[in-house]
Formats: C-alpha cells, structure tokens, sequence
C-alpha cells in the first residue's frame, strides 16, 4: 500500500484548506476563516482562488 501516514498527512491539508474554502463561500470572511487557522489572510486567499481554479487538485 506504500506509505500511508503520508496519504493521511497529505489529505487532512487539503481538507483543511477545502473546509476553509467552504467556509469564506458559506459568507465567513477570509479575515475570520484565517484568524480560525492561524494563518494569513493572503494565503486563504490563494486557496479560494486555487480551488476556482482547479477544485481540490488546486488545494494539493
């Protein structure tokens, strides 16, 4: 099966971002989703506009 913890660890980051993603859509503001995460408010950004883009291969 290869390396499991990987695929584990690889798919909880993009499911956090995609969970991000859902929420700044649901009407959060991309200011209150990265308060939420500890991150910057330009990088919830970027993944708003990687997942327009290209849907969950965009968060990856």
């Amino acid at each position: 099966m290869g390396r499991p913890g990987l695929a584990l660890v690889e798919l909880s980051v993009v499911e956090q971002r995609y969970r991000a993603v859902l929420a700044v859509l649901a009407g959060a503001t991309v200011t209150e989703v990265a308060a939420s995460l500890g991150v910057s408010r330009q990088t919830v950004s970027g993944w708003k506009s990687r997942y327009a883009a290209s849907g969950l291969a965009g968060l990856a």
